[in-house]
């Protein structure tokens, strides 16, 4: 296993190689800035990231309590995968990859993060399936726990009605309301009312370009 693994990562590497050279002049001239300019993270980004991979980037959508019914919920969930995958040797390589694949890539990027800035949650997604295997874990655990084969249907039944619900509704909000800026609308409402002498200050700098496109 462990040999295919780093074949695995070698073909990775390999196919990564043409694009090394401008990811080192990237970073060499500046590149990632934004990134820099936030600072070292601490260990709050580290909660910060959880708390997307648990609910999304936008909490609007939820009441603060139920916000920690899911943090507790899935919380739980992924301790309970883990010692249950622990006490059950079958299942121990697939927490163990979990945990591999979920607590490796974060810790790099905030360890290398503390020296050169460039820790942003956006970029970590890729690593969001780890952490679903292991709540995942923790259902199939919970279901389980007990010789009842009725009331374990019920309880895992129940857990992913409720976690499948709040997720729906992160997903059922972005779904229904508009995400993108207006741009056509402030385009218009600009270049109606601009004079010959006048300039547009944009606030990140590379908001000109769908004002551009739309004026």
């Amino acid at each position: 296993l462990l040999r295919r693994w780093l074949m695995g990562q070698a073909a990775v590497a390999a196919a990564f190689a043409p694009w090394l050279p401008t990811a080192i002049q990237q970073v060499a001239s500046g590149g990632g800035a934004w990134v820099a300019r936030a600072g070292s993270p601490g260990l709050g980004s580290i909660a910060s990231t959880a708390i997307v991979y648990t609910l999304g980037p936008d909490l609007r959508w939820y009441a603060p309590w139920l916000r920690r019914v899911a943090y507790v919920l899935c919380g739980l969930a992924s301790i309970l995968g883990i010692v249950s995958a622990w006490v059950q040797r079958e299942r121990r390589a697939l927490v163990a990859f979990g945990l591999c694949y979920l607590v490796a890539p974060l810790a790099v990027a905030w360890g290398v993060s503390q020296v050169k800035p460039l820790y942003a949650t956006r970029y970590l997604l890729p690593f969001l399936p780890a952490y679903y295997i292991l709540v995942a874990q923790g259902v199939t655990a919970l279901g389980a726990a007990t010789q009842m084969r009725s009331v374990r249907r019920v309880g895992v039944a129940a857990l992913l009605v409720v976690l499948l619900s709040i997720g729906g509704i992160g997903i059922a909000g972005s779904a229904t309301h508009e995400q993108e800026a207006d741009w056509r609308g402030v385009a218009s409402y600009v270049t109606a009312g601009a004079q010959s002498d006048d300039a547009v200050l944009f606030v990140p700098g590379w908001n000109a370009k769908p004002f551009t496109y739309y004026a």
